[in-house]
């Protein structure tokens, strides 16, 4: 009986795989993150010559265009028919002989200080010219004032408790604007008609320069009441003697007559003046 066999790939059978060595797995490891790298790096060129190709075909597509703007500017253009007829007109022109200006009477002679009838009834403006001199020496004048440096006139301003911008700017001899800008330096939105008190117009004078005196309502008061009299020195008043009208009539005439004239002083310091006309009057009559 013949004897029966197994097929070879049976009878061998599959010998188990020996485990990697970890260091060989390590390198296998590294090789695969390199090539990874590797593409990353590759496509990174790529995307960059890609971008490079496009900035440079944007950039000769600019200067192509440039070139043509320019080539077409510079390009003779054909010249219109009005700039034609323009040209040929001035051409002639400049052919054309020129005439002389007409000359005025008196041009070429200095005109002196006096006028005709003549020249004064036929309207010609033919006044008188300045000299080159003396507008040289208005110039000159004019040139000195410039550079001559004006010198800040310090003056004394009263100032009071409460004061207008305006009225400060005139005791200051101020502008009213340079007031104005100086008090927005410090702070205060003011107008030309509107009050400051004292203090801030004290320092506003300060900053222009001129001396303050400040000025109060109380000062007024200030030697009104002064020190009690010695009851010594004090005198009697006066007592002046007042006499009426019928008082004088009643007194005779010859009474009058040794006191004439104490009674004439005494009219003149009657306090109604026609009384003492009339007592001056009688008196003269009773004299």
């Amino acid at each position: 009986m013949p004897l029966k066999t197994r097929p070879a790939a049976q009878a061998v059978k599959a010998e188990p795989t020996a485990p990697l060595d970890p260091v060989a797995q390590r390198r296998a490891a590294e090789l695969a993150e390199l090539k990874e790298i590797e593409a990353e790096e590759a496509n990174r060129r790529a995307e960059e010559a890609r971008r490079n190709s496009e900035h440079v075909a944007r950039h000769q597509q600019a200067v192509a265009e440039r070139d043509n703007a320019n080539l077409y500017r510079s390009a003779p253009q054909s010249p219109s028919p009005v700039d034609v007829a323009s040209r040929r007109r001035r051409e002639a022109d400049e052919m054309a002989p020129r005439r002389p200006a007409p000359r005025r009477e008196g041009a070429g002679r200095r005109q002196s200080g006096k006028m005709t009838i003549t020249q004064a009834l036929s309207g010609d403006d033919n006044r008188r010219q300045r000299s080159l001199a003396s507008v040289k020496r208005q110039r000159e004048k004019a040139r000195m004032r410039e550079d001559q440096p004006q010198v800040k006139q310090v003056r004394d301003v009263v100032v009071p408790d409460n004061i207008t911008v305006g009225e400060l700017a005139n005791r200051m001899a101020e502008r009213t604007a340079d007031v104005v800008k100086e008090l927005m330096k410090l702070g205060i939105m003011a107008t030309a008609t509107q009050t400051i008190d004292g203090e801030t117009a004290e320092l506003v004078a300060g900053e222009f320069g001129h001396r303050v005196q400040r000025v109060s309502e109380s000062d007024i008061e200030i030697g009104l009441s002064g020190s009690d009299d010695d009851p010594a020195s004090l005198q009697n008043p006066v007592h002046l003697l007042s006499l009426s009208w019928d008082m004088l009539t009643m007194v005779k005439p010859a009474c009058l007559m040794p006191f004439g004239v104490p009674m004439l002083r005494l009219a003149n310091q009657v306090a109604s003046p026609s009384i003492s006309v009339l007592i001056k009057s009688k008196l003269r009559l009773a004299m």
